[in-house]
Parts: C-alpha cells; structure tokens; sequence
C-alpha cells in the first residue's frame, strides 16, 4: 500500500467491497426496500400510522384509495409490516457492517474503495427511515424496550460513522485524480480542506443525518417529543400577545407559508423522495466509481466482475433467503384470499342451496323413543 506523499500509483482492487457480486447485493437489496415502503404506502390499506401522516400525505392516499380498489387483490397490513420489519432490519445491519469495515481498515483501503463502501452504506440506510415510520406502532406494542434499544444503537452509530463520512466525501483532497489508490487515512488525520460549495453540501447532509437521528428517535420512544427543541420553541413562538404589533403582523403574513412548507417537509412523502434522492445518488456514484476506477490507476482482480466466483456468487445467494420468504407470504395470503373469494362467489351463484346447507346444519337430531 503506498503512502500518502505518493500520487498516480497503481492499487489492486479488492472483491469484498467493490466486487460486482457484493455491490449488486447491496443495491438490489436497496431498492426493493425502498418498492416495499412505497408499495406499503400506496397499495397497504392503512399502511402508514394515521397520526404520522401529513395533510399532503392523507391527500395523495385519497387518490391512491381510488386506483387501489380497481386492483384484484393487496397484501395485508399485517403482512407487509413483517416484510418491511425483515428488510429495515436486514439494511440496518449491512450498512452498519460496510461502514465498520471502512473506518477499522482505514490504514490499508483506498479512497476508491472507501467511497465505494460509504455510498452503499448510504444506499441501504436511505430507506430505513421510512420503513421505521411504517412499523413503529408495531415496536411500540412489544412492549419490550429491547426491541427498541438495539435498533436505536445501530441507528445511532450508523448517524455517526454517515457524518463522519461525509465529513471526508467534502474534503477538496478526497478522489483527487492522482489519489485514488492513497490510503483513506491520509484524508481522515487531516479533514478540513472544503470550498464554498462542499461546506454547504456538508452542512446540509449533516442536517440531514440530525434529522434522522432525532427523528427514529421520536418513532420509537413519542414520550420524547414532550422534551424536544422544537416543542420548546413552538411554545414560545404562539405567545404572540408578547410581541411587538410589527413582529405579530410578520408571523402572521408568512404563518400559512411556514405551515404549508411544514406539511411537505414533515410528510411520508418527502422521507420516501429523500431516500429516493439518497438512493439514486449513491448508485451512481457506485457505478460511476466502478466505471472510472481503471483510468485512475486500478489493476482490478480477476474475481471482481466474476459473479461465478465464490465470493461473488455467494453474495448474491444470500438474497435468496429474505426473497423467498416474502415470497412465501405473500403466496399464502395470496391463495387463502383467492379461496375466500371462490367460496363467496359460490354463495352467491348458489344462494338456495348454501341456504339448504344452513338449515340442515342447524337442524337437531329427533331422538326416537324406545319401544
């Protein structure tokens, strides 16, 4: 591995991160979380909380209502919440696991293969937040705060190892042309060399991630809003008789603009646009990576695009297993709702003979007395 005084070196590229195999696992696993949430959300009758869903979001599900009753069947609620709990917590372990592979390896991975790790990490924590939204009553009725405690501490610990990643995605020095195959050390021991341009995505990213954390925060435990920042402000704000004519006259012009952007930023829909933005962003940069990585001095291995090699193939396997089980379910409720409605299809061809089958049913025995 060279160090970091070095520029233009060639780097071996390594199959257990950017190897073709694992990243179609990652992203393929990403997006079908993500076509889980949004069907979830249009398709699921009641599929979202009621109380977690905004004014936009109650209108659009109208409108979805209208184009859900035409179909000839939909998953349960119940069901599509043990998919969606299956997947949230499969994409939270793979992107915790990515990025403590990352960070520990520090010393001896490129930049290449850190920006390759970091995006699918991204990829597959951008649609947990949503999923959360979708099952959170259902962690709340446990009744156990395990449940809850665990899937926190990832979640935390993802938030922090995410910031601290784009910390070094902003620095002006990282994936430089002639520094791809430089440790991601030589980056992380000095962070802080960021234009105009990269400190307002850093910024903004960074907010993001505090968002997602207060947020899954307030999803599983809702007694913590009563202590947030937010309630703190919203109760001094509304003391408007305490306030000069000129400020009350401000509020007032531009209240149902604030509450208006407040309805969109705070919907289910915007989260599933921001993961979809996160998630579209992160592929391509994965590919993009994967595309550019041979001009930039990488000597790929042999096992890299080979999905006929263990490692490759293997991860891919793996997919079989969460994939078949949704199949599963959704399968069985699939056949027991078709019978359901063959039998009632049944009852309505035949109403005098289900009526026959009633009453001879309900009869009672006569008892014949001994002679």
């Amino acid at each position: 591995m060279s160090n970091c005084s070095e520029l233009g070196v060639e780097f071996q590229s390594d199959p257990d991160v950017a190897g073709l195999g694992v990243v179609l696992a990652f992203l393929i696993t990403s997006w079908v979380s993500f076509a889980a949430a949004l069907i979830n959300f249009l398709i699921v009758e009641d599929g979202v909380p009621s109380n977690l869903t905004t004014h936009l979001d109650k209108g659009i599900l109208k409108v979805a209502k209208i184009l859900r009753d035409k179909l000839p069947w939909t998953p349960s609620r119940s069901h599509m919440h043990e998919i969606c709990m299956m997947l949230g917590d499969q994409q939270l372990v793979t992107a915790a696991s990515i990025l403590l592979v990352c960070f520990l390896t520090q010393d001896t991975m490129t930049q290449y293969h850190f920006g390759i790790g970091a995006s699918l990490a991204w990829a597959s924590f951008s649609t947990f937040q949503s999923i959360l939204t979708i099952v959170s009553h259902d962690l709340q009725r446990e009744g156990c705060s395990w449940m809850k405690i665990w899937r926190y501490a990832w979640i935390f610990a993802i938030t922090a190892a995410a910031t601290f990643a784009n910390f070094v995605f902003a620095d002006r020095r990282f994936l430089e042309p002639e520094r791809w195959g430089t440790p991601v050390s030589c980056v992380l021991t000095s962070l802080g060399v960021y234009d105009k341009k990269a400190a307002t995505k850093l910024t903004l990213f960074t907010l993001m991630n505090v968002n997602t954390a207060v947020a899954t925060l307030n999803l599983l435990w809702p007694s913590a809003r009563q202590h947030s920042i937010s309630r703190w402000l919203r109760k001094h704000i509304w003391t408007l008789r305490d306030m000069p004519r000129i400020a009350q006259g401000w509020i007032n012009s531009t209240w149902w603009f604030n509450l208006a952007l407040a309805d969109v930023l705070c919907s289910f829909n915007f989260g599933l646009f921001r993961a979809y933005v996160v998630l579209l962003f992160s592929t391509k940069i994965v590919l993009d990576l994967r595309r550019d990585g041979p001009s930039h001095g990488l000597q790929k291995h042999e096992e890299e695009d080979n999905v006929k090699k263990f490692g490759q193939l293997l991860s891919l396997v793996f997919l079989a297993l969460p994939f078949l089980e949704i199949s599963e379910i959704l399968w069985n409720e699939f056949r027991a709702n078709k019978k359901l409605r063959m039998n009632k299809y049944k009852n309505i061809a035949n109403p005098s003979q289900h009526h026959a089958t009633s009453v001879k049913a309900s009869a009672k025995p006569k008892t014949v007395p001994n002679a």
